[in-house]
């Protein structure tokens, strides 16, 4: 899943959770912010697949972490919990 800036009006946004319902889209509400331009910014996660189908409903899609970072920052840490000495 890659993280990504979702920027659109209002309108927009509001459609979001229903295209949530045809393909995986988390998105982090709480950090939705007024841009002063009619637009608002929000924070969520989807399949960089996703994004043509974002970008069709009207909104701007900047990536944060793309799909392979985050897979390789969570591999990381799967590797790490791995290594460590068992618990007694």
């Amino acid at each position: 899943m890659a993280t990504i800036a979702v920027t659109a009006p209002a309108g927009v946004l509001s459609q979001l959770p229903a295209a949530g319902s045809s393909f995986p889209l988390a998105l982090a509400a709480s950090t939705a912010a007024d841009n002063g331009d009619g637009t608002w910014t929000v924070t969520a996660m989807t399949d960089e697949a996703n994004i043509p189908a974002l970008t069709a409903l009207g909104a701007t899609v900047t990536v944060i972490e793309d799909d392979a970072a985050e897979l390789a920052r969570w591999q990381a840490i799967d590797s790490q919990v791995d290594n460590e000495p068992p618990l007694a």
